[in-house]
């Protein structure tokens, strides 16, 4: 179905791009003279979801709110980032990022895997931090809202968009619904692009910081971003972390997932599917390999049913082609049994 409207711009209308070898940053064993980079989430967790480290996310939100970094240094708390029943109206799903200042909540989620429901994840975490603190009893006066700032950090981008930040509202300069959503779309390809392209002295500062997270090679870590005096800190203290050997041991489980979460994922959903036809999924892996699995389980459960139901048929000796008829199995796989 195709809703029609004055400047409506569909996802359907682009192709993503998600393997370009020049432009994206891919997950691998970390070599001298290279971090981590960002799209880690066991990286991003260390260094942004740290109350000693709140500077570097401080830093990161400074520019996109206007609230000075002085003040978001002092002020930004983390808040909890599991969207529980309680809180969030949900149960065992958790964000990659949370914290709050002055009634503004800012949620922060690393997109490292595009599939078409990514961003509808993010919309739904961002709109359950925004309703999450709604009053709805008898007498009360109006709801209350929480205002929301949203920023995601993409390790895809689309053909031929050259945009590397967008930022929006949900208002459409007509209207006016609601001045408490905004949504941050990070592409992080395409700042490398524009640092090949334009040179650094073209890149704005906000994109500076980013790109040097994003980066894994340290030098180019530093020429990028080396002007910028937290960054400096930043490339000490993630160095740091990578020597600890907990940091090692969950960086190595996220690559074993990362390089084969498709195949473990398909394997896992296909025993799932196979038992149930319908359960929800075995929640390791990636998330694709689980889909695909769970319909590859479902179908060959469903296949084991038919030749199970044409056995005991033929074993009553009913006719051949009845039991092709009810089972829909070949006459030729139906004999064989």
């Amino acid at each position: 179905m195709k809703v029609y409207g004055d400047n409506l711009d569909c996802i359907e209308d682009y192709t993503v791009v998600k393997t370009d070898k020049k432009l994206i940053i891919k997950l691998k064993e970390v070599e001298e003279g290279e971090k981590v980079s960002i799209i880690s989430d066991v990286m991003f967790k260390t260094m942004f979801q740290n109350s000693k480290r709140i500077k570097y996310s401080a830093k990161l939100i400074s520019y996109f709110i206007d609230i000075s970094y002085e003040k978001l240094l002092n002020n930004l708390k983390l808040v909890q980032n599991d969207f529980d029943n309680d809180k969030y109206y949900s149960k065992g799903e958790r964000g990659d990022y949370v914290a709050e200042i002055d009634g503004v909540h800012i949620n922060i989620e690393i997109n490292n895997n595009f599939k078409d429901y990514t961003f509808e994840r993010n919309l739904e975490y961002m709109f359950r931090i925004y309703n999450s603190g709604v009053k709805r009893s008898k007498g009360s006066i109006g709801y209350k809202y929480n205002k929301v700032v949203q920023i995601n950090f993409n390790n895809f981008y689309y053909k031929n968009d050259d945009d590397a930040v967008k930022i929006f509202t949900v208002n459409d300069g007509k209207v006016k619904y609601t001045d408490k959503i905004t949504i941050v779309q990070v592409y992080l390809p395409l700042l490398r692009k524009k640092w090949y392209d334009l040179g650094i002295e073209n890149l704005e500062e906000k994109e500076k910081f980013i790109l040097s997270l994003y980066e894994m090679n340290i030098n180019n870590s530093k020429e990028i971003g080396g002007k910028i005096n937290i960054m400096n800190d930043y490339l000490e203290e993630s160095k740091e972390v990578m020597e600890e050997v907990s940091f090692g041991e969950s960086y190595d489980k996220e690559l074993a997932t990362y390089e084969g979460g498709f195949d473990e994922g398909r394997q896992a959903g296909f025993d799932d599917g196979f038992a149930a036809g319908r359960e929800d999924g075995f929640a390791a892996g990636r998330e694709e390999g689980l889909a695909a699995g769970r319909k590859d389980g479902f179908a060959a459960g469903q296949e084991e049913i038919r030749i199970d139901t044409a056995k005991k048929m033929k074993d009553e000796g009913i006719d051949v082609s009845l039991i092709n008829k009810i089972t829909g199995l070949s006459l030729e796989k139906i004999q064989k049994l």
